[in-house]
């Protein structure tokens, strides 16, 4: 993972700045770097921090004058599916913007615009990506009850930092852990949980 890591293209701290909805990468691989950093901004340094280095969420609170943001993480407890998450608050230094955050057939996804109050959960449902307008999207089934064979399926694109429609943010999906230590993406009941987070693949660098 630590070579997987060292060869991504580092945003310039310019432009490393960011707003409440974006998606982000907990980049800092190193614990005791991010631990140093996090105790020298006077924040918080828990387990939790340590499990989540290296996941994806979405800032919900900038602290401009601190330099730091809330991330919120979501994952979910076998064998339901109801969502949870988890708030932690990082410097900038130790998040990133991820230019493209993929997934695999049957994994669970938080469908969301950084609303916090209005996610809901789905199901990447199939392993190609689909077309639409030249865009790339992932086809994603809705979950409504653990037990609905009603499933409704909406397209998202693969962008992990989309842009604003009509004034809000557009959809985009968030991966949903589950495990000790959130160590493994949470995947659908009829799925095989074929790989961690730290399998799946995150790319970073400026668009």
């Amino acid at each position: 993972m630590e070579q997987f890591y060292n060869s991504i293209q580092q945003i310039p701290q310019k432009l490393r700045e960011f707003q409440c909805g974006d998606r982000v990468l907990i980049s800092e691989i190193n614990p005791a770097h991010a631990q140093k950093r996090n105790l020298y901004s006077q924040l918080f340094w828990t387990k939790t921090h340590l499990a989540l280095l290296g996941h994806v969420g979405y800032v919900i609170a900038v602290n401009e004058q601190k330099k730091t943001a809330l991330v919120r993480v979501y994952y979910a407890m076998p064998p339901g599916t109801e969502l949870y998450h988890t708030l932690t608050e990082w410097t900038f230094d130790g998040l990133e913007h991820p230019h493209t955050v993929e997934h695999s057939k049957g994994d669970l996804v938080a469908i969301t615009r950084g609303n916090p109050n209005k996610t809901t959960i789905g199901v990447i449902a199939g392993k190609d990506l689909v077309n639409f307008g030249g865009v790339p999207k992932y086809l994603v089934y809705l979950k409504r009850a653990a037990n609905s064979p009603q499933l409704r399926d909406i397209q998202v694109t693969i962008d992990a930092n989309p842009g604003w429609t009509d004034g809000r943010r557009d959809l985009f999906l968030c991966p949903v852990y589950t495990g000790a230590r959130f160590s493994m993406v949470m995947r659908d009941r009829h799925e095989h949980a074929i790989h961690t987070y730290k399998q799946a693949s995150v790319i970073c660098g400026a668009k």
